[in-house]
């Protein structure tokens, strides 16, 4: 039996962009500490870094709509337009006040476009027999600019110094838009059904959609996409900020360590969700991320914090593809824009609470506490998302 091919063009072209496009928001992990270093506290760290996400929850309906009207490409070419201007603005951003606010604000709405239609169309070019290990190595791309923030730390870029830095990072954003346009026109999957203009002028679709996509068999995997969601936007908006205020040195190091965590994970095990049934990683993946915060949460050296990047960076590798999968298998061809506009959505949603929330929750018991917290919550999310749950929407 011939095994479908999975590299053509148009997927190398698009995954070379989504590696470009990525260090948008990896190179965003770095403000955090910009903004600490502005005088930021915890809870206010939190509330900026949400107010993207709220952006991006309001945007998301005429995403999934865009997407799917307007096509993925002329989709993602905006979308890297404004993600490379918000970074552009950081410029601008000298002190805590309306400036970082409308910065994330307007990053908020890029990415919402930028991280919708790169899983869309990557879905439209992987043979339907390779979905979830062609996502997981699609996934990557978008793995692997995580590794910016180190490799910027430990070059000087630190303190005033991150700010040029991630204006720089505009100029490779809007590189990324650009690879689109090589991307063939047709793009669209023969798969797909066309949506009257007549029915969308109506409402009628997104009526129905909505509708759809909120139905019973699909509610577990909304809810674990929030908790996984909620888990990683903690990570990723205090872990270096937790590392530099216990001292070490180079506090985004975790990184490198949740990337090789990511990364070996897709590459070596990338067919093994195919192979065991992706309903069955959803569990272990998210017990695995809430071990990695009580890990890190616990540690008070640099080989505690990496250890927790590793785990957390494993749980990363499956967890993401996995569901992606499963939501995609889930529906009609014709409601996957909306379906991943809605995924993507519930990131936003679930970072624009948690992260604030963590934020409040570190400056009134402690970093550790805060940690600790999420980790045991995850643990229980995990006990809710065993594999039966998930039978009806893709085994």
């Amino acid at each position: 039996m011939t095994t479908a091919s999975l590299w053509t063009r148009p997927f190398c072209i698009l995954t070379l962009s989504h590696l470009l496009g990525a260090l948008g928001y990896a190179s965003m992990l770095l403000l955090p500490l910009y903004l600490t270093h502005l005088g930021g506290t915890r809870a206010e760290v939190g509330l900026i870094m949400s107010s993207a996400h709220i952006a991006g929850l309001l945007t998301r309906p005429f995403v999934g709509w865009s997407l799917d009207r307007f096509g993925r490409k002329s989709s993602l070419i905006f979308g890297g337009v404004v993600t490379a201007v918000s970074l552009a603005m950081i410029h601008w951003v000298n002190a805590i006040d309306y400036s970082a606010y409308g910065v994330r604000i307007l990053f908020g709405i890029g990415e919402g476009f930028i991280f919708t239609g790169y899983f869309a169309l990557a879905a439209d070019l992987i043979p339907q027999s390779r979905r979830t290990e062609g996502l997981a190595l699609f996934g990557v791309a978008g793995l692997l600019p995580l590794l910016v923030n180190p490799i910027a730390d430990i070059t000087g870029f630190q303190g005033s110094s991150i700010r040029p830095f991630l204006t720089a990072v505009s100029l490779l954003v809007l590189l990324s838009a650009a690879l689109i346009f090589f991307i063939p026109a047709k793009m669209k999957s023969s798969q797909q059904t066309d949506l009257s203009s007549e029915e969308d002028s109506k409402g009628e679709i997104a009526h129905t959609a909505m509708g759809y996509l909120l139905r019973t068999p699909l509610r577990p995997l909304w809810w674990s996409t929030i908790a996984f969601a909620g888990a990683v936007s903690i990570l990723m908006t205090f872990a270096s900020v937790i590392g530099a205020s216990r001292g070490m040195t180079y506090p985004t190091a975790v990184w490198f360590t949740y990337v090789a965590g990511a990364v070996s994970a897709r590459l070596f095990g990338a067919k093994l969700p195919e192979r065991l049934g992706p309903a069955k990683l959803v569990s272990p993946s998210l017990a695995l991320y809430g071990l990695a915060l009580l890990t890190y949460s616990l540690s008070t050296d640099l080989w505690g914090m990496l250890t927790a990047g590793v785990l957390a960076g494993v749980a990363h590798g499956y967890c993401f593809p996995v569901l992606t999968s499963l939501i995609v298998s889930a529906v009609d061809d014709h409601y996957r824009g909306r379906a991943l506009a809605m995924f993507t959505g519930l990131w936003g949603g679930a970072a624009m609470i948690f992260a604030p929330l963590g934020g409040m929750i570190a400056d009134h018991w402690g970093d550790q506490e805060m940690l600790f917290t999420f980790g045991i919550c995850l643990l229980f999310t995990a006990l809710y998302a065993r594999p039966h749950r998930f039978t009806l929407v893709g085994s």
